[in-house]
């Protein structure tokens, strides 16, 4: 691909691309709709093609947002095992290129949270460090310790500010009475700043990938109605707030209403608006709610079905369904049984209602997943960002010390 695109046109700033046959490229066109398209791993060999390249791929705004782009649209999933991490297409299937799919040992690190192709990783080595890493870039950068370091981050959310475009990283810690809540911006001066919260966040609110960003805040729940409210984060004023869930209508003899409802609730962003899925206790039903109005909070129940994606085996009542990543129209669920240890990876179509697996020929994930994560190729260079102590690192990562 990279051999193709170097003859399409020859290296030149000007306005237009000569090929041999003496045609025209326009130079617009050959960005935005060729090398736009071509995987970071590309684009980093052809960075040495010539110095507009260079510079297109390292230091235009316009070029890396396009590019962003249409990688949300090619949105892959990371697998998190005891060991590694696999990198797996939009299909289920491993990357083409042999090798590609193992980045880095995984008994020093945990995926925390990803935001436009940045991972924030947290070092399991006892002393919670905190790392910034772009995986397509290979570059990674250890940030400042924080102020509590003695407490599990709850919340550990990397997140970019819709007005600014700045990148930030949001902690919020519960030491079993109080929370604790600290944000840095990725920049030159990256330092911690304390937060005003009053809610208990406790370690459920850690619940769930998927924390759906909508009308320029973050979105958590703890997993269960029975919390009866959303913490939300309002990114560019740095403010936290909550909202309440739609109402409870299970008819289930267990179920008085929503202070009372053990049902999972999961949140998820589909087409600029906020959704809950609603499962009763066995996962035999779910409805779907949309936020179309945000600003006075109000839901509005789109529709009931019943459930068939979840085998018999793991109707225990100790049922985990997590929302990691929307792909193609489609919501990729992560299901997972406290009880029998077993793990699945569904896709639901909220147009034609149903559910089908996401591996056609495998809907099993192995013994020791831990984690599944959304993963886009992404050309934000941590150097860019003028973060100190960004290190380059190749096939394998190892913890800092």
């Amino acid at each position: 691909m990279a051999n193709e695109a170097a003859e399409m046109a020859s290296p030149s700033d000007e306005e237009a691309e000569e090929r041999e046959d003496g045609a025209t490229l326009p130079s617009q066109i050959l960005v935005d709709e060729i090398l736009s398209r071509l995987p970071v791993k590309t684009l980093l060999r052809l960075r040495l093609v010539c110095r507009s390249w260079r510079s297109l791929v390292d230091h235009d705004e316009h070029f890396i947002a396009i590019h962003l782009a249409r990688s949300r649209n090619a949105t892959k999933i990371l697998k998190e095992t005891r060991r590694k991490v696999h990198l797996l297409d939009n299909e289920g299937r491993p990357p083409l290129e042999k090798g590609d799919n193992q980045f880095f040992p995984m008994h020093n690190f945990s995926i925390r949270s990803s935001c436009d192709g940045l991972l924030c990783l947290e070092a399991v080595d006892g002393r919670e460090h905190l790392h910034v890493a772009n995986l397509a870039m290979r570059q990674c950068v250890t940030l400042p310790v924080h102020s509590r370091p003695d407490l599990k981050a709850r919340i550990c959310e990397l997140i970019r500010d819709p007005l600014s475009g700045l990148y930030k990283l949001l902690i919020v810690q519960w030491n079993g009475s109080a929370s604790y809540s600290e944000i840095m911006t990725l920049c030159k001066d990256s330092s911690w700043r304390k937060l005003d919260i009053a809610i208990q966040v406790s370690g459920a609110w850690a619940f769930g990938v998927s924390h759906p960003r909508v009308s320029g805040a973050a979105h958590w729940t703890n997993g269960f109605s029975s919390t009866g409210c959303i913490l939300a984060f309002d990114i560019s004023d740095e403010k936290f707030r909550t909202m309440v869930y739609p109402e409870c209508r299970c008819r289930e003899s267990s179920c008085n209403g929503l202070p009372m409802c053990r049902h999972l609730v999961c949140l998820v962003e589909l087409d600029g608006f906020l959704h809950v899925l609603h499962f009763d206790s066995l996962c035999t039903t779910m409805e779907m709610w949309v936020m179309k109005d945000y600003s006075n909070g109000i839901w509005s129940r789109e529709y009931e079905l019943r459930v068939g994606f979840i085998p018999g085996e793991l109707q225990t009542g100790l049922i985990r369904i997590d929302p990691v990543s929307v792909i193609g129209g489609e919501i990729l669920l992560w299901v997972s049984s406290a009880y029998t240890q077993r793990q699945y990876l569904v896709l639901y179509h909220p147009e034609q209602r149903n559910f089908h697996p996401f591996k056609q020929e495998e809907l099993q994930l192995e013994n020791g997943v831990n984690g599944v994560s959304p993963y886009v190729d992404s050309l934000v260079c941590l150097k860019q960002l003028a973060l100190p102590r960004v290190a380059n690192f190749g096939p394998h990562l190892a913890a800092s010390h």
